[in-house]
């Protein structure tokens, strides 16, 4: 396979990853969120030489919910895999940014789990007939860790399958401070994306 997206909505960046593909066009790399203490996952770590524009973080602070996380899905990560057309979809499913997480300081709920698969399953449906794995990563609220992954394998089997009327509901309930943030991203990695121009 020459093209493969990797995303990861793990709290801590994925900065093992990154430095894995960052100089490699092959596989593009969205973090839809980094701990901003951190000196990785900056809105300017796009990628070097052939790699460029391939890697993009999404840094956020604490208190994103369901709603936010699928606004960045749509508006950031949707787009950019459809141009991309990966050949397969991965995700590092980490749950510390569970509503109940006791160090995460987020607010995804399991549903919005759910919702952010579907997005995925969608893309992978589209680009790459199907072809989407997941590996589980961690989160310290064991209960987060149970009903986050029963709703994103219940969601991969088809046991359960979100809507496309229910993603549009919760994407509008989405903070409006987000837009700002979703134009510093789409502003760093906009020449490098036609969709984005």
């Amino acid at each position: 396979m020459k093209r493969i997206l990797i995303v990861d909505w793990d709290l801590h960046h994925g900065n093992g990853t990154q430095h894995s593909f960052y100089e490699d066009p092959r596989s593009s790399t969205s973090r839809p969120i980094s701990i901003p203490t951190t000196p990785d996952g900056g809105l300017q770590e796009i990628g070097r030489g052939d790699g460029t524009g391939y890697t993009v973080n999404v840094p956020l602070r604490t208190g994103p919910g369901d709603a936010e996380y699928l606004r960045i899905f749509r508006r950031v990560l949707q787009p950019l895999a459809f141009e991309y057309m990966p050949e397969m979809v991965l995700l590092s499913a980490g749950f510390d940014i569970y509503f109940r997480d006791p160090l995460g300081g987020m607010k995804v709920t399991p549903s919005g789990f759910g919702m952010m698969t579907r997005v995925l399953m969608d893309i992978a449906d589209e680009c790459c007939g199907g072809k989407f794995a997941a590996v589980l990563e961690g989160g310290y609220h064991l209960g987060g860790l149970t009903e986050g992954s029963k709703v994103v394998l219940n969601e991969m089997s088809s046991a359960t399958r979100v809507t496309e009327a229910d993603l549009r509901r919760h994407e509008s309930e989405a903070d409006a401070s987000l837009s700002r943030i979703i134009d510093s991203v789409v502003g760093q990695i906009k020449p490098y994306w036609k969709c984005f121009q």
